[in-house]
């Protein structure tokens, strides 16, 4: 009986590893990057942490940027994760990760999200989007930071081992 209950536990552990595995890293490029329409260049704009965020880029904000296609719903709806592709938009160990989700034949804005890598949890879904979790990088952060989607943006949330439908 011991014996089951361990095989189960390490499959449960596999199942969820697969589960989520998709994870954006503020280092690593995009695999399959897209050019991001200006609309949506100043629609990040708007979300800049300050006006001084960009200060020490010298390219322009669109080049500073980069974005790719992911999909943090079941349905056929693609969101666009925007991250920076300089340093110069960055902190020491974290970087911002700005995500715009279809809305009708448009996009809007879902989240701006600080951590060194995101990652897609396929395992938690509310309102018909994955939960995202932004893992810390360095060495004096330890805590994941988990975001739910509320029905109109990606929010931080508490939440423990529960899984949220």
């Amino acid at each position: 009986m011991r014996l089951i209950s361990r095989v189960f536990m390490f499959l449960l552990l596999v199942l969820s590893s697969v589960c989520v595995a998709e994870t954006y890293n503020m280092e690593t490029q995009f695999i399959t990057p897209i050019k991001l329409p200006s609309k949506l260049v100043s629609l990040v704009n708007e979300h800049l942490d300050s006006p001084f965020e960009r200060s020490g880029c010298a390219a322009s904000l669109r080049q500073s940027l980069e974005a790719s296609f992911v999909r943090l719903s079941p349905t056929d709806k693609l969101s666009i994760l925007v991250k920076p592709a300089e340093s110069c938009l960055c902190g020491a160990h974290t970087c911002s990760f700005w995500i715009i989700r279809q809305c009708g034949s448009s996009y809007c804005f879902a989240g701006h999200l600080h951590a060194h890598s995101i990652e897609i949890n396929k395992a938690t879904l509310l309102n018909d989007y994955y939960g995202l979790t932004g893992l810390p990088g360095g060495a004096a952060s330890s805590e994941a930071t988990h975001f739910l989607f509320d029905g109109t943006s990606y929010i931080e949330k508490k939440i423990g081992l529960k899984k949220i439908k």
